[in-house]
């Protein structure tokens, strides 16, 4: 039987018993208790095709947790395995990082467990005086964004992108030159560039005439504040630059930068062997 401190338990946590069923389980001849499922309360309300505070019209479904929601506090984390999350994010500056298994021991939440545990190694909370509360609130936000449903454009895919990035601000050559803006921008963007992606390209929503197609192409705004607009500026550069059309523009770029710097080094070695002679 369901006992009244269990029932106790799952109401403490926001928690409603959508099906519980006693069967008798065959091989072992003892009785055993099935819970079917477990929804969020907050789950069931507002079903139904909306967009949410997101723009892509469709039937939001939200993504099913392997346990308890961890979006009111992070201190839950250390119910969830905590051991197993930090082992893998030991890992994230590798490239054989893996995202699925994070997602598997994070309960399905590995998009803000990994930006929180960038965020606290890049100083970023301490050097902005971010709220630590607030920023965890944030990338869940960005996590909802995503949509569950997409089998690519998805939050795990975000994580996957996010861990890329650390890799290469991890490079010395670019992380000297990089200011505490700069990172922060750069985790930000990889953290949301496929955010709210409907999982069909540009040409498709322009031929279409989607909502989306004429939607993002307005400025900086002029008010903001300096910082900010620097921030802004760069994010929007950083998510634009994933559009799968341009990748012969910067491939052609890397090319031309690759070929100066292998001059340059003829140029300085040549320069060096004529001082020792």
């Amino acid at each position: 039987m369901v006992s009244m401190k269990t029932a106790y338990k799952f109401t403490r946590l926001g928690f409603s018993y959508a099906k519980v069923c006693l069967g008798q389980d065959d091989m072992l001849n003892s009785p055993c208790l099935s819970i079917y499922r477990i929804v969020e309360i907050e789950s069931i309300v507002g079903r139904g095709v909306f967009t949410g505070r997101f723009l892509t019209m469709h039937k939001r479904r939200k993504k099913p947790l392997v346990t308890r929601s961890l979006s009111t506090e992070r201190a839950l984390l250390d119910d969830l395995q905590h051991g197993q999350v930090e082992c893998i994010l030991i890992q994230a500056a590798m490239w054989q990082f893996n995202a699925f298994t994070l997602e598997t021991v994070s309960g399905g939440r590995c998009l803000p467990v990994l930006c929180v545990h960038l965020f606290q190694i890049y100083g970023l909370i301490t050097h902005f005086k971010l709220d630590a509360a607030k920023t965890w609130k944030l990338f869940s936000l960005i996590e909802e964004g995503y949509h569950s449903t997409n089998p690519y454009h998805n939050s795990v895919h975000a994580a996957d992108v996010t861990q890329a990035m650390h890799c290469f601000l991890q490079q010395k050559q670019i992380r000297e030159h990089l200011e505490p803006l700069e990172i922060m921008a750069s985790l930000l963007a990889a953290i949301a560039h496929d955010m709210d992606h409907p999982g069909v390209n540009q040409p498709f929503l322009i031929a279409t005439s989607n909502h989306l197609a004429a939607l993002y192409h307005s400025g900086i705004l002029d008010e903001m504040p300096e910082e900010r607009s620097k921030l802004e500026q760069q994010i929007s550069s950083l998510i634009l630059a994933t559009d799968i059309t341009r990748q012969q523009e910067y491939l052609s770029r890397f090319k031309v930068v690759d070929i100066y710097n292998i001059e340059t080094a003829e140029i300085e070695l040549a320069s060096s062997g004529d001082g020792m002679a």
